[in-house]
């Protein structure tokens, strides 16, 4: 019954499992969609796989990609593991009007990220806040907090909340990472640069985790399989948690 595949009938006909693992199992159901990765917004030069989750770059340039799902309202928090270094790895959010593929995630008005190699925050192709927080590597899991009732953004490196921020802090903004635009749907996001690498990111919307879980957060609805706590009042970013707060 311990088998992914539990007959649930009590007959104890349970499926053995092949060349699967614990990451292979999904909480996404027909009445439950979690987000995953935009394959409408892709090009040849870079690739999704694992349940458009993991996203690779073979480009010799720079290289962008979104979640399928966007908010304008309520609070959302997503995992990204880098698994492959890229020195200009850039996480974070984007309005998904202004994406486009062969740039920063934060080459427009409506876009912002926390960058890998210095721990600055950009927006608009420029450098917003250049001391806000920790660099991050291979292996590292940056947490988003998506804060669009106060319009504010937070990151986490490895469940460290960087410059001292709180999500749970409002409309203080108690080290935000940015005000965000008001009115705007915002998708979670990221862009690398393939120097050689072929940097590889795993993303963890809470549906799929395409790397091991070592201890397991939902959100207060019961919802997600985050490796950090979510924080009070955030949720994954799936249907059922969008028809009641987004």
């Amino acid at each position: 019954s311990g088998d992914l595949g539990d007959d649930e009938s009590g007959n104890g006909n349970d499926f053995t499992e092949n060349n699967l693992a614990a990451t292979d199992q999904s909480t996404d159901t027909p009445t439950n969609n979690f987000a995953t990765l935009n394959a409408l917004h892709k090009v040849d030069d870079w690739s999704l796989a694992e349940g458009n989750l993991e996203f690779t770059n073979s480009s010799t340039g720079h290289r962008m990609t979104n979640s399928n799902i966007a908010a304008s309202q309520g609070k959302w928090y997503c995992e990204i593991k880098m698994k492959t270094e890229a020195q200009q790895t850039r996480v974070g959010v984007i309005d998904p009007d202004k994406f486009l593929y062969n740039t920063f995630i934060h080459n427009s008005g409506r876009g912002y990220a926390y960058k890998a190699d210095d721990g600055s925050i950009r927006f608009n192709d420029g450098t917003l806040d250049g001391s806000y927080g920790n660099t991050y590597t291979t292996g590292d899991i940056i947490g988003i907090a998506m804060d669009l009732t106060n319009h504010k953004l937070y990151f986490a490196k490895n469940g460290t909340w960087q410059n001292s921020g709180d999500p749970t802090s409002g409309a203080t903004g108690t080290g935000s990472a940015a005000d965000l635009a008001t009115g705007v749907f915002y998708s979670f996001g990221a862009s690398t640069q393939d120097q050689g690498t072929n940097p590889v990111l795993e993303f963890n919307f809470g549906g799929t985790q395409t790397f091991t879980i070592s201890s397991g957060n939902s959100d207060a609805n019961g919802y997600g399989n985050f490796e950090y706590a979510v924080p009070s009042g955030y949720y994954a970013l799936c249907t059922k948690n969008l028809a009641e707060y987004g």
